[in-house]
Protein backbone atom coordinates (compact mmCIF):
# COMPACT_ATOMS: atom_id res chain seq x y z
CA UNK A 1 0.00 0.00 0.00
CA UNK A 2 2.78 2.44 0.85
CA UNK A 3 4.57 1.72 -2.42
CA UNK A 4 1.36 2.20 -4.41
CA UNK A 5 0.49 5.39 -2.52
CA UNK A 6 3.96 6.83 -3.20
CA UNK A 7 3.72 5.93 -6.88
CA UNK A 8 0.27 7.51 -7.17
CA UNK A 9 1.35 10.67 -5.35
CA UNK A 10 4.41 10.98 -7.60
CA UNK A 11 2.16 10.68 -10.64
CA UNK A 12 -0.19 13.35 -9.27
CA UNK A 13 2.71 15.74 -8.59
CA UNK A 14 3.93 15.27 -12.14
CA UNK A 15 0.44 15.71 -13.61
CA UNK A 16 -0.63 18.79 -11.65
CA UNK A 17 2.77 20.38 -10.90
CA UNK A 18 1.33 21.76 -7.66
CA UNK A 19 1.59 20.08 -4.28
CA UNK A 20 -1.78 21.18 -2.89
CA UNK A 21 -3.61 20.18 -6.06
CA UNK A 22 -1.85 16.79 -6.06
CA UNK A 23 -2.84 16.20 -2.43
CA UNK A 24 -6.43 17.19 -3.21
CA UNK A 25 -6.48 14.74 -6.13
CA UNK A 26 -5.03 12.00 -3.92
CA UNK A 27 -7.94 12.49 -1.50
CA UNK A 28 -10.88 13.47 -3.74
CA UNK A 29 -9.88 11.84 -7.02
CA UNK A 30 -8.52 13.14 -10.30
CA UNK A 31 -11.98 13.56 -11.84
CA UNK A 32 -13.13 15.92 -9.12
CA UNK A 33 -9.94 17.96 -9.19
CA UNK A 34 -10.01 18.22 -12.98
CA UNK A 35 -13.58 19.60 -12.74
CA UNK A 36 -12.55 22.08 -10.04
CA UNK A 37 -9.61 23.32 -12.10
CA UNK A 38 -11.99 24.06 -15.00
CA UNK A 39 -14.40 25.95 -12.75
CA UNK A 40 -13.56 29.63 -12.16
CA UNK A 41 -15.30 29.40 -8.78
CA UNK A 42 -12.46 27.14 -7.56
CA UNK A 43 -9.54 28.00 -9.85
CA UNK A 44 -8.66 31.30 -11.50
CA UNK A 45 -5.82 29.89 -13.60
CA UNK A 46 -6.71 26.25 -14.21
CA UNK A 47 -3.58 25.11 -12.37
CA UNK A 48 -4.13 25.99 -8.72
CA UNK A 49 -7.14 25.80 -6.45
CA UNK A 50 -8.36 28.93 -4.68
CA UNK A 51 -11.04 26.89 -2.91
CA UNK A 52 -11.86 23.22 -2.43
CA UNK A 53 -15.59 22.48 -2.35
CA UNK A 54 -15.33 19.24 -0.34
CA UNK A 55 -14.82 20.11 3.36
CA UNK A 56 -13.10 16.79 4.08
CA UNK A 57 -10.65 17.29 1.20
CA UNK A 58 -9.99 20.90 2.21
CA UNK A 59 -9.19 19.73 5.74
CA UNK A 60 -7.05 16.83 4.45
CA UNK A 61 -4.96 19.12 2.24
CA UNK A 62 -4.45 21.59 5.07
CA UNK A 63 -3.41 18.83 7.46
CA UNK A 64 -0.96 17.22 4.99
CA UNK A 65 0.69 20.57 4.19
CA UNK A 66 0.94 21.53 7.89
CA UNK A 67 2.39 18.12 8.77
CA UNK A 68 4.94 18.41 5.97
CA UNK A 69 6.13 21.73 7.43
CA UNK A 70 6.56 20.11 10.84
CA UNK A 71 8.60 17.25 9.35
CA UNK A 72 10.75 19.73 7.41
CA UNK A 73 11.59 21.57 10.64
CA UNK A 74 12.35 18.34 12.49
CA UNK A 75 14.36 16.66 9.72
CA UNK A 76 15.96 19.50 7.77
Amino acid sequence: NVRYGCHLYGYLLEKYENEEVAVAAYHAGLGNVDKWLKNEEYSSDGKTLSDIPFPSTKQYVRKVIETKKIYQKLYK
